[in-house]
C-alpha cells in the first residue's frame, strides 16, 4: 500500500501524515475547533446579512460585513 503524503492541518497548520486520503485535520480536536469556529462565524454573518437586507442596504452595513471578514482573515493568520 502506498504511503499517504504529509499535509498541513486546516486548523493549526501543523504537518501530519494522513491516515486517510480525505483527512484534512491532524487530530479530532482540530476538526472540532475548526467546525465550531465556522459555525460561530456563520451565525455572525447571517445576523449582519439579515440586518443589511432589512434596511435595504443602509450605508455602513456593508462596511461592517467587510470589517468582520477582515477580522477573520487576521485571526486565521495568527
Amino acid at each position: 500500500m502506498k504511503e499517504l503524503p504529509v499535509r498541513n492541518c486546516r486548523m493549526c497548520g501543523d504537518d501530519f501524515r494522513q491516515k486517510r486520503i480525505d483527512q484534512t485535520f491532524c487530530q479530532p480536536s482540530c476538526r472540532q475547533k475548526y467546525h465550531r469556529r465556522i459555525e460561530l462565524r456563520g451565525g455572525k454573518a447571517v445576523e449582519l446579512l439579515i440586518k443589511w437586507r432589512k434596511t435595504r442596504g443602509k450605508k455602513g452595513l456593508l462596511s461592517d460585513i467587510a470589517a468582520m471578514v477582515d477580522e477573520w482573515i487576521k485571526e486565521d493568520k495568527a
